[in-house]
């Protein structure tokens, strides 16, 4: 506790020591942390099933850099999931890992590493995700770009507590933000990673870059903290993300595996030191998110405490289950997603009633959702409303804008969710979405971004043949507004429109793969019309018996048994970040020979 940092020793990192303390066994009467502490330095703390002398924890006097190492293991096993949903406590913090593009999740801050202390000119530290982040921030918005960039140069900067390996842009909008939160971007962090020219051994090498991104965490941490900003995408906690730092331009290649058992020792002490973080870890290629997992694994084995890695316990067995069987058949490229609304929140953006209810504030009218309140169509109502209003009237600030173009506003946002990333990161061939931003195709376009292989095809909008993804865009797109499914006219027309044929490409997907759905209601009239057309053409003649039988989710238990002894079983799953988690854990085993590292 004493080699902590001054930000981990807050308050709201004593649930967290708390709780680990009993899991290994220590008394649980130190109910404060200065108690803990004031024992500690008497050496009144022993663990409850050993002796004072053996038991006593160590106090180390070290920076609160160095590193945390975790109470040995009594078992070289792994920790067996509770079959049953823990009580509800506090949720830990995790360590995420994915294959995208560090500056292209949306998060509330990240990482860039750059050569802070080589950039003596007054020009802005150099780096490959420097200038990748602020020629798309100029591309994509000049006027934030020139809020942020006043002068273009290092007077934009800011050293926090006199650090010489991390900086922040002094002008950063967090006003604006905390005002329209929908404007929110993720923050850049820069950080020193350009140790090429110190003669380094490996060792001190990523011992170096284990500062910058100590730093990186903590000081961040305690700025958003004293700031009281609150996390994005209404988070509970704060998200930060790294990517393997050093291992591109920083010359530290030669140590990525190193790199990467620093960055997932560190993160994981820091996670969980403090309630309100998660931390994602953003690879560029295949090779070194492959090798990442897989060094996740073999610490998960080795950790018998599960002290490092406590969001796995929160799958139950059955979890845990359905997480291998998912990750057999995606190595099998036998699996297919179907995304909708819900993976999108993630990144700011809003169920399908929540974009209605959004829209709907816009107009100073009593409000359409407690007119429809109860009925199974009250969404088409208030979109049908909502469209007539926008037709015939400005909103509360003077403008006049159709439907459709509310809706691109509202959901045209460029950086997807930590859930869609690591959905991307899961090898699949085909991915159904009705959602109309674009943060299916961004985030499959950003995967192994490092070596640029392969292409995505997006239907029916730019298809390619021959493409390593395709992605089906079923109601329409940002991009194209025109063709935006929303209202109970749009569906009957859809009936009847080019878009139609993609229909036979979901049912396709059906009745060849299995297909995952994710952040999906179930009740789009759209698909529950496919459904019933695929449950049609499988159910055999003189409708019963045999193979051939769909199974609707609330008949999949009692027709379990069936379908072991052969039936052909279509079945819907629906399962949370956490479960993917595991899903990219597990997926190791029997991922291509070309995707591995040899260490």
């Amino acid at each position: 506790i004493k080699g902590l940092s001054k930000e981990s020793q807050r308050s709201n990192a004593w649930q967290s020591v708390g709780r680990m303390l009993k899991e290994i066994g220590y008394d649980d009467k130190y109910q404060d942390r200065d108690s803990f502490i004031t024992a500690l330095e008497k050496g009144r703390v022993h663990a409850k099933s050993s002796s004072p002398s053996s038991s006593t924890p160590h106090s180390s006097k070290a920076s609160p850099l160095a590193s945390k190492t975790p109470p040995p293991s009594t078992s070289p096993t792994a920790p067996t999931p509770s079959s049953t949903t823990p009580t509800t406590t506090p949720s830990p913090g995790h360590v995420f890992i994915a294959n995208n593009s560090v500056c292209d999740v949306y998060v509330d801050a990240f990482l860039v590493p750059c050569e802070i202390g080589r950039s003596r000119s007054g020009r802005v530290p150099a780096g490959t995700i420097h200038t990748q982040w602020r020629r798309r921030l100029r591309n994509e918005d000049n006027t934030l770009y020139k809020e942020i960039m006043k002068s273009d140069s290092r007077a934009d900067l800011v050293w926090p507590n006199a650090s010489e390996l991390m900086c922040f842009f002094k002008h950063w909008p967090f006003g604006r933000f905390k005002d329209n939160p929908i404007e929110a971007i993720p923050m850049p962090v820069l950080g020193e990673v350009g140790y090429s020219n110190y003669q380094l051994t490996r060792d001190e090498h990523v011992d170096a870059l284990r500062q910058t991104v100590a730093h990186f965490i903590d000081l961040t941490l305690e700025m958003l903290r004293d700031r009281k900003v609150k996390p994005l995408a209404r988070r509970m906690k704060y998200l930060f993300a790294l990517p393997a730092v050093g291992t591109g331009y920083g010359n530290a290649g030669d140590v990525t595996g190193e790199v990467l058992r620093m960055l997932l020792e560190l993160c994981s002490e820091r996670v969980r030191t403090n309630d309100d973080l998660d931390v994602v870890i953003v690879t560029a290629d295949s090779a070194t998110f492959t090798h990442a997992q897989s060094l996740r694994r073999k610490m998960m084995r080795a950790d018998a405490s599960a002290l490092l890695w406590p969001a796995f316990r929160v799958l139950s067995l059955q979890r845990v289950k359905e997480a291998k069987e998912l990750a057999i058949l995606a190595a099998r490229e036998e699996l297919s997603f179907f995304i909708g609304a819900g993976v999108s929140i993630g990144a700011g953006g809003f169920s399908w009633l929540g974009l209605l209810w959004k829209i709907e504030e816009d107009f100073r009218v009593p409000k359409l959702q407690e007119k429809w309140r109860g009925r199974k169509d009250s969404g088409l109502r208030i979109a049908d409303d909502l469209k007539k209003l926008c037709d015939s009237k400005k909103d509360k600030n003077g403008e006049m804008m159709s439907l459709k173009a509310r809706i691109a506003k509202y959901t045209d946002r460029p950086f997807p969710s930590l859930l869609m990333v690591l959905l991307a990161s899961i090898p699949v061939k085909g991915v159904i979405t009705q959602n109309y931003d674009r943060h299916a195709e961004l985030a499959l376009d950003h995967v192994n971004i490092r070596q640029k292989e392969g292409m995505l095809s997006v239907i029916p909008y730019h298809p390619v043949k021959g493409a390593r993804t395709w992605l089906l865009k079923m109601h329409g797109c940002v991009s194209a507004i025109e063709d935006i499914v929303i209202t109970s006219r749009d569906f009957k027309t859809f009936e009847h429109s080019r878009l139609k044929a993609l229909g036979g490409l979901v049912q396709a997907e059906l009745m060849t793969s299995h297909m995952l759905f994710v952040g999906f209601s179930m009740t789009d009239p759209n698909y529950l019309r496919i459904i019933q057309e695929v449950r049609n053409a499988l159910q055999p003649r003189g409708g019963g018996g045999g193979g051939g039988r769909w199974q609707d989710e609330r008949d999949a238990r009692k027709k379990e048994e069936e379908s072991k002894r052969g039936g052909w079983v279509i079945r819907r799953s629906v399962i949370f970040a956490a479960v993917l988690t595991a899903v990219a854990a597990f997926i190791l085993r029997d991922i291509k020979k070309k995707d591995k590292l040899c260490n």
